[in-house]
């Protein structure tokens, strides 16, 4: 694997990364020169080895390798940029490369013709790339063709006005296209273009985030596609409607606002969500925004982050000792293998170097660099629309993202329906393994029965360290259903569950996965506690309601490969298996971190719990007391807290030893106490 590269390491401009543009130059000369020692005799097709796309089949692999390095060519060409030399110093000239690849592909009486366009075939995603990659390169390849050569080309993309599309990210590859096909003057539909981009527009739910044409599918297609997309219009067509461009522009700058905060200061983010192979994809929205010049950050933060993005994955083994992409997210976890990926499709992270159209002397590329959010300050931030919350440590870097609001793929689960996801603590995608696969997660169990997923929860009501969900574990089951309630608390939460069903079920319930390459976690079993812990990183958890028996750690061999940051995992977990009537509540404590803690500490997080009918009362270490009832059954209150008077249809409040405090309203109103 390709993990350290040759250029040094500057860290008077780069004080987090050591990065300058250099080492970019250095990984794009990699990639791009493996992609042609891979090429057909036209160059229509790059068939990097590996396993072929369930769905699509190798062909559409190939095409594939061909139009998502293009994601990488592009922005060069459109600097000028015609030769790139790779580190042995063979060159490579990109403008010939792909301008003989682009009229192979689109000649129907050629023999790598990658095929018309139809109804939701893939053809249609790689049909946007490609128009996005003719227009970067139109000086070094357009305006080179023919008349008979352009009208080939053209007529391929112009196939988009005759197809349907997937009413998601989809839209947004017939706008690309007639986009790009306006502006080169080429035959295009106005009306398709505008119907496609209301649509798209259609999907923007508040708070800078997109839902991806589902009922709440939130995920990282925001800044693989749908913020990057639009901005890429607006670059192209928006003056054609400036209150449309004005809309999606806002919309990306209020979500570059907090999506900075998703990331650690190991550069990682927290991995959830479909289309995991596509990793440093993310960072194509912060290079179009520095263009356009809508960025809320800072050029010297945008590049911290860039950089520390791209070196997080380069240095975890994502490229091959020749240069090809691995088809993972950082480890061979299966499961983060989405069916529709080949080895061509990790490729789409070339959208990463879309900060290459900033030229040398640009501030991305000339200021020092800035520190993240999270090494700056810790904080807990409530995102109501997609039913997201962030929390960010300072003192470890660690970055945590709690789901309340999603739906997702069949097969999906795990990648949408944890609780908590974390960028150094890896999820655990894949189906679930017996005795118990409960990492970050609450499962029913029946006898003889599978556990139950987390599907299609709906967020209650929010705040930046509190939330409250609903779903029902057996879909054909409306009778029984779970309400969880997950408390935010320094760099730990704890998640209370009101489990309701006249089933005869086991609980089960798990803290983070503990990864690891070697070695064997040492296990701790203690009075309502389990802990695991190696080379100073640790997994806990602790029974604070309901549960009667416990889940050590499992060390026997059957969780290799299924965590998406390391090769081996381990889970502690807590279980009830005594039978309940009606409805249960119960209780645990999650803690995860390479912070140095022992059980004693951690069993005192959290010092008292009192559970009473429908509601819960917890006095943590320092003293703050919370307070909070289950949504199916909401009560007035009349409690104090700290010596400060609750009262009314309270939700949750928290105060702390001081006075001071919040709390939440069954309506959703926030207020500050003290």
């Amino acid at each position: 694997m390709i993990t350290r590269l040759t250029t040094p390491e500057n860290r008077d401009l780069s004080p987090y990364t050591g990065w300058t543009k250099a080492h970019w130059r250095e990984i794009h000369g990699h990639i791009l020169s493996a992609a042609a020692r891979y090429a057909s005799p036209g160059k229509a097709q790059i068939k990097f080895p590996g396993d072929s796309s369930r769905v699509a089949g190798k062909e559409s692999d190939w095409m594939e390798g061909f139009t998502r390095t293009a994601f990488y060519a592009g922005p060069a060409l459109h600097n000028g940029e015609t030769i790139i030399t790779d580190p042995s110093g063979k060159s490579l000239d990109l403008a010939a490369f792909y301008a003989e690849g682009l009229l192979s592909g689109t000649d129907p009486q050629g023999p790598e013709y990658w095929g018309d366009l139809e109804d939701t075939h893939q053809r249609l995603c790689e049909a946007a790339a490609l128009a996005m990659f003719l227009w970067l390169s139109r000086d070094q390849i357009w305006e080179n063709l023919g008349r008979k050569e352009r009208a080939q080309v053209a007529g391929w993309l112009g196939q988009m006005n005759r197809c349907k599309v997937y009413q998601n990210n989809w839209t947004q590859f017939n706008v690309l296209v007639n986009a790009v096909l306006k502006r080169l003057g080429e035959p295009h539909s106005e009306a398709q273009m505008k119907a496609n981009i209301d649509i798209a527009e259609g999907f923007y739910v508040g708070d800078g985030w997109y839902d991806d044409g589902h009922k709440h599918a939130f995920d990282n297609y925001n800044p693989y596609a749908l913020h990057p997309y639009f901005l890429f219009w607006s670059w192209l067509d928006g003056d054609s409607y400036p209150d449309c461009r004005d809309r999606v522009q806002e919309s990306a700058r209020c979500f570059l606002k907090t999506y900075r905060h998703f990331f650690g200061s190991n550069g990682a983010y927290p991995a959830f969500g479909r289309s995991l192979v596509y990793r440093y994809a993310v960072l194509g929205v912060f290079g179009l925004a520095e263009m356009l010049k809508i960025s809320p950050l800072s050029p010297g933060e945008a590049r911290r982050l860039a950089s520390g993005n791209l070196k997080y994955f380069i240095e975890g083994g994502t490229l091959t000792d020749d240069g090809r992409h691995t088809v993972r997210y950082l480890t061979d976890c299966p499961h983060a293998i989405d069916s529709y990926s080949g080895p061509g499709s990790p490729y789409w992270s070339g959208k990463a170097f879309w900060c290459f159209l900033l030229p040398d002397e640009h501030p991305f590329w000339t200021d020092t660099e800035q520190p993240l959010p999270v090494e700056k300050g810790s904080y807990e931030i409530n995102l109501p629309n997609p039913g997201i919350i962030i929390q960010g440590t300072n003192e470890t870097g660690e970055v945590k993202v709690y789901h309340l609001l999603t739906s997702m793929h069949p097969g999906m689960e795990k990648k949408y329906g944890n609780f908590c996801y974390s960028n150094q603590f890896g999820c655990e995608p894949g189906e679930y393994f017996l005795p118990h696969h409960i990492e970050q997660h609450i499962a029913l169990v029946e006898e003889g029965g599978e556990p139950t997923l987390r599907h299609h929860p709906d967020c209650l009501c929010s705040s930046p360290s509190f939330g409250a969900t609903r779903h029902l574990p057996y879909l054909d089951d409306e009778q029984t259903v779970i309400y969880s309630h997950i408390i935010l608390k320094d760099d730990f939460h704890i998640r209370f569950h009101k489990v309701v069903t006249t089933r005869d079920v086991t609980v089960q319930e798990g803290g983070a996965a503990l990864g690891y390459e070697e070695g064997e976690p040492q296990v701790q079993s203690g009075d309502g506690w389990e802990l695991c812990e190696l080379d100073g990183r640790w997994s806990f958890v602790r029974a604070l309601a309901g549960y009667d028996s416990q889940l050590p750690a499992a060390i026997d061999g059957i969780r290799e490969t299924c965590n998406v940051l390391h090769r081996f995992s381990v889970v502690p977990g807590m279980t009830r298996k005594a039978s309940f009537d009606g409805s249960v509540v119960t209780g645990l404590l999650v803690a995860a971190s390479d912070k140095p803690a022992g059980p004693e500490d951690l069993c005192k997080l959290v010092r008292d719990v009192n559970v009473s009918g429908n509601t819960v009362t917890v006095c943590f270490h320092d003293g703050e007391r919370v307070f909070t009832q289950f949504m199916d059954e909401i009560q007035d209150v009349d409690i104090e807290l700290n010596g400060k008077p609750i009262c009314g249809r309270v939700v949750f409040a928290r105060v702390q030893a001081s006075g001071e405090g919040s709390l939440l309203t069954e309506d959703g109103e926030f207020q500050k106490i003290g």
